[in-house]
């Protein structure tokens, strides 16, 4: 197993992305047969209701965890919330998922579009360095 720190928590939907005041975290890497992984965020109470839920209806939910430093790009995690603990100021909530590969899906939708607008050559590189790197950060 490896530990990391936790910087910074999002939760994705397909419409939008919520931003978490993280307190603190930490992420695991089980490195089992099953490639799961656990994240456990220190949130503020006024999110409990909502990993509650999601804790009582085992939706799937994916988050983009940021590791170990602010300027990392975040990894995306196919997650379930497993637990919820509730303490004076704050709530820890456990999560246990699976990594997700998303880099490589969103470099060919950049680079179909690019070739489909008829860029070539240097444009096309320039430009889909520009598009890259943008994508992946927050």
């Amino acid at each position: 197993m490896k530990t990391f720190k936790l910087v910074h928590l999002d939760i994705v939907s397909p419409d939008k992305r919520k931003d978490l005041l993280l307190k603190d975290g930490l992420i695991i890497n089980k490195e089992d047969e099953q490639n799961l992984w656990t994240i456990e965020a220190l949130l503020p109470k006024t999110e409990l209701d909502y990993f509650q839920e999601l804790c009582r209806s085992e939706e799937k939910l994916t988050v983009k965890a940021t590791i170990s430093k602010k300027n990392n790009l975040p990894a995306t995690f196919q997650t379930k919330v497993i637990a919820t603990t509730e303490m004076k100021n704050y709530f820890s909530v456990l999560m246990n998922g699976y990594l997700k590969n998303t880099r490589p899906n969103i470099a060919e939708g950049i680079l179909a579009q690019l070739l489909q607008e008829g860029l070539e050559g240097e444009a096309l590189l320039k430009e889909f360095k520009t598009k890259v790197n943008k994508s992946y950060q927050r």
